[in-house]
């Protein structure tokens, strides 16, 4: 099994989500360590060069703790996806335990129970 950890930033060769075709984006890998180290899948986030969304936050140099996107770069919290390790291509780098916990909150955040509006 490849060595991915929660945090780390990696390419992968990701489907569109029509399954027609593949493109190569980074991602956050956010399941956590037992599950990456049992399992030849993981949980990712997209990273995307798109400036706005509403279910996204910013993601700069400043933000990880090794390596780093070229470009300033958005997380989108509403894409956690499974994906098989085979797909990984490149690792990037690790995103700081502070932005880390951004992001889950955001998941949590989208996920909790609510009331109807």
């Amino acid at each position: 099994m490849i060595k991915k950890e929660q945090r780390d930033v990696w390419l992968i060769q990701a489907p569109f989500s029509d399954y027609s075709a593949t493109k190569v984006r980074p991602v956050i890998v956010i399941s956590n360590n037992p599950y990456n180290r049992n399992t030849p899948d993981f949980l990712a986030v997209h990273i995307t060069t798109r400036k706005e969304h509403p279910y996204a936050i910013g993601l700069s140099r400043a933000d990880f703790v090794s390596g780093a996107l070229e470009d300033e770069s958005i997380v989108r919290f509403d894409t956690v996806t499974r994906y098989e390790e085979k797909l990984l291509l490149k690792r990037i780098g690790k995103v700081k335990p502070e932005f880390y916990k951004k992001v889950h909150e955001k998941i949590v955040e989208l996920t909790r129970l609510g009331s109807e509006s």
